[in-house]
């Protein structure tokens, strides 16, 4: 099955991935009122930073050429170092996978499925729920399997997540940067699920958005905006 993917050249300039956020945006160290706290704040953040995990061998640590440069860097590398136990359609949980959509209608459609499904399972009150987008570019020799639903229905499988798990893991362990695929949540829509930061780069921060979730479904998503006056 693996052996039957193709590699394609794929750049997207830009796409979007869409996590969790708070409005305004506020800054850790910005709230320390004495200057000289700043190092010692940093150090209590750091003990309790999953990218610990590396330097513990829990998880790989991340290859110096594969850091990114730029001023959201931190924001790229969050999927990497901050990895989700419970693993994601292409990731088991031992390792970090970056997903992004090649549109934001994409990115939507994706992560407010998602946020749906979690609030539904936890049996969340209405609220409103804060997201930040993120725009990067995105291009590297990526695994393809767009257009190939038919050919791989339990790659593709909605919800079971067993047998796409162990293609990425196949694929990442065979050295793939990524993965890109059609969407499941968006019809017509792209997504890519990179395992290596490399082909990523010029992370920035884009809009704000508000999903409204009205305790049975997101019912409205719009953008939030600072008002001055």
């Amino acid at each position: 099955m693996v052996s039957n993917v193709p590699i394609r050249r794929v750049i997207w300039r830009p796409c979007y991935r869409i996590v969790a956020s708070r409005f305004p945006p506020v800054q850790l160290f910005g709230r320390i009122a004495e200057p000289e706290d700043i190092e010692a704040v940093a150090e209590i953040e750091s003990l309790t930073n999953d990218r610990i995990r590396g330097q513990r061998g829990e998880i790989e640590p991340m290859p110096p050429e594969d850091l990114p440069p730029g001023e959201y860097s931190a924001a790229l590398m969050a999927p990497f170092a901050h990895v989700n136990p419970d693993g994601s359609r292409f990731g088991d949980g031992t390792y970090g996978v970056f997903y992004a959509g090649r549109t934001i209608e994409t990115a939507v459609a994706e992560t407010r499925y998602h946020s749906e499904k979690f609030m539904r399972a936890t049996h969340e009150e209405p609220c409103d729920l804060d997201r930040r987008v993120y725009v990067i570019d995105l291009d590297g020799d990526l695994h393809d399997i767009r257009g190939m639903r038919a050919l791989l229905p339990n790659v593709y499988s909605t919800d079971d997540y067993s047998e796409s798990r162990k293609f990425g893991r196949t694929l990442r362990e065979q050295g793939s940067p990524g993965i890109c695929y059609d969407s499941l949540r968006h019809h017509g829509g792209e997504c890519v699920g990179a395992f290596r930061p490399r082909v990523l780069s010029n992370c920035r921060q884009a809009q704000h958005l508000c999903y409204v979730w009205n305790g049975e479904a997101i019912s409205l998503v719009y953008e939030k905006k600072s008002w001055e006056g």
